[in-house]
């Protein structure tokens, strides 16, 4: 998902590229806009979830509600200010 190399735009994979556009929106956003981004990693293999970000094993469970939508709860959440932060 990250692909062989960072540092080479076109052997970046899909989360690098992903990060990047995000990046490129909000530093080209209006200067009146407040952005506040977090991110999550979630594996998802053979019918387990697993969170990336943890340190600790933690029991995950996929949940719906009628405000959040679907979610994962207790998914970690990590606040990030650039892309290096991200990846």
């Amino acid at each position: 998902m990250f692909g062989p190399d960072l540092n080479d735009p076109d052997a970046r994979g899909l989360i690098p590229r992903a990060a990047s556009f995000i990046f490129e929106c909000v530093n080209n956003s209006d200067e009146g806009i407040e952005w506040t981004l977090t991110c999550s990693m979630l594996e998802i293999y053979r019918e387990e979830l697993k969170d990336l970000l943890s340190p600790e094993p933690v029991e995950l469970k996929i949940k719906q509600d009628g405000k959040k939508g679907i979610y994962v709860e207790g998914l970690t959440d990590v606040s990030v200010i650039n892309e290096d932060e991200l990846l």
